[in-house]
């Protein structure tokens, strides 16, 4: 009898050995296919996908990360046929997945497909303005994830979605939280930033795209383009064909002032002819415009504005551009140009912040051209974004009116902050006056700002909500949306973090 037992040991040591070689062998090409995903390898990405649902019809994952190849393609340019497929593909998941948690009600990987199903779900139906489609799916999508969790809390790929969605939940306008509570769902800033950052840093499947939210997160919400490019550093160098990612990192080139970096890498997007994301290869072309703007060289700076300006589709961002393209002309002395461009920015229908602002620009630039003082901080901008600091100050002490002065505290109160030397900062900034009728009505709301950020810095976090509650007693003031995003997270980080 004992005899007889050793052969089926060792049948049953082979074929467990077996199911865990071919276990191995399925995740190995799940991440491989994942990895052609964010290196636009597309083809060759679906193939994989297409293969490893042949292989397993119980593991929705490969559905999943099909479907994800779609909202890739839709998010950038919004074809209806990207739509489709990632709907049916969508439904292909969800199909399986639930079928997989009927026959064992505890399978993670059922529960982490439909988990992320629905969190693609949920972004394509909020960029198709389908919010109600959106919000559900966004529930559903919390609802998977806590399941996970609750079964596997050391389950890092899960952090993703419970990461994005505590954070955008949390961005909600209380007008509309409403809404959140009839759903039943509710946002946390800080543990939703915590979340994608164990995603990126420990997700197996998920760390690409928890990296490319959190770049966004520091940038555009935190205000801290230093960590916004290491995680876009990081993405560039592991997918290097990746046109997005290389356009964000760009973008955030320039707003650190390496000017020539976000050259190279916008020549890199456009010799790349990849024209299957036809946005950001044309928005592109407007960034090329502002590498040449900002560093005042206005001739290099016209054609990239006028090719930006005729091959982008939307609305935002022409105002900003036309007037650049009027600016260029006006200071390399052809005003017939200029004021034809002037025009065309009040013509457009392009709504952001930078877009109100260009447009009000150009109504007066339009009437009066523009004042000497103005040139002279048009110039002193410039030379501050491309980190010409010596030139900057040159330009605004060369005169001493309330303008010029206001704007050379604000700008010598950034470059202090830059340098970390936080209290000199703030007795810049202290320098800087509002009044009602200026210009650059900002420049206080602004530097009040930064104080409170400087004092957060330091760690003195009453005084730092003390002067950012003061901020409030401005209203109606340029770039005020953006202003308010930063407050709002600043507000967050000294109630909630550090992060």
């Amino acid at each position: 009898m004992q005899r007889k037992s050793i052969p089926s040991l060792l049948i049953l040591l082979i074929l467990l050995y077996s199911i865990c070689d071919a276990n191995i062998e399925y995740e190995k090409k799940l991440i491989d296919g994942i990895n052609h995903t964010f290196n636009f390898q597309f083809e060759k990405a679906k193939r994989i996908f297409i293969d490893l649902s042949k292989q397993n019809d119980n593991d929705a994952r490969s559905y999943v990360y099909l479907a994800n190849i779609y909202v890739i393609q839709y998010l950038s340019d919004k074809r209806e046929k990207d739509f489709s497929r990632f709907e049916y593909y969508s439904t292909k998941a969800i199909q399986t997945a639930e079928s997989a948690l009927k026959k064992k009600w505890n399978n993670k990987t059922a529960l982490y497909s439909l988990a992320s199903i629905n969190g693609y779900r949920t972004l394509v139906f909020l960029l198709a303005k389908k919010y109600i489609d959106g919000v559900w799916a966004a529930k559903k999508c919390l609802g998977y994830t806590d399941d996970l969790l609750e079964l596997d809390k050391n389950h890092s790929d899960a952090y993703l979605w419970k990461g994005l969605f505590d954070f955008a939940l949390s961005q909600i306008p209380s007008s509309a939280k409403y809404v959140l509570k009839i759903a039943g769902i509710e946002g946390n800033f800080i543990s939703g930033i915590r979340g994608l950052q164990r995603a990126s840093s420990e997700g197996v499947l998920t760390n690409p795209e928890a990296k490319y939210f959190l770049s966004q997160i520091y940038s555009s919400f935190l205000n801290d383009n230093h960590s916004a490019e290491k995680y876009l550093v990081d993405l560039v160098q592991l997918f290097p064909k990746n046109i997005l990612f290389k356009y964000s990192l760009a973008s955030v080139k320039i707003k650190l002032g390496k000017m020539e970096d976000a050259d190279e890498l916008l020549d890199e997007v456009l010799q790349s002819n990849n024209y299957s994301f036809r946005n950001v290869f044309n928005l592109s072309y407007f960034l090329k415009g502002d590498c040449a703007y900002y560093r005042n060289q206005f001739d290099q700076a016209k054609p990239y504005y006028s090719k930006f300006i005729d091959q982008y589709s939307g609305e935002d961002f022409k105002p900003s551009a036309y007037l650049r393209l009027g600016i260029s002309h006006e200071l390399t002395n052809q005003k017939t140009n200029a004021k034809y461009f002037y025009r065309m920015v009040i013509d457009c229908k392009g709504e952001t912040e930078d877009d109100l602002y260009s447009k009000k620009l150009a109504r007066d630039y339009l009437n009066n051209d523009i004042p000497a003082n103005q040139t002279q901080i048009i110039l002193a901008k410039n030379y501050f974004q491309s980190k010409n600091y010596e030139l900057m100050k040159n330009v605004l002490q060369s005169n001493s009116s309330f303008e010029m002065k206001n704007h050379l505290n604000y700008f010598l109160g950034r470059i202090d902050y830059e340098l970390n030397d936080f209290n000199n900062a703030i007795k810049n900034f202290n320098k800087v006056r509002y009044t009602e009728n200026s210009f650059d009505n900002w420049l206080a709301p602004y530097s009040k700002y930064y104080i409170a950020l400087s004092q957060y810095v330091m760690n003195r976090k009453a005084e730092a909500m003390r002067i950012l509650k003061s901020v409030e007693d401005h209203s109606d003031y340029d770039f005020e949306k953006q202003l308010e995003t930063w407050m709002k997270s600043l507000a967050f980080l000294i109630d909630g973090g550090p992060i």
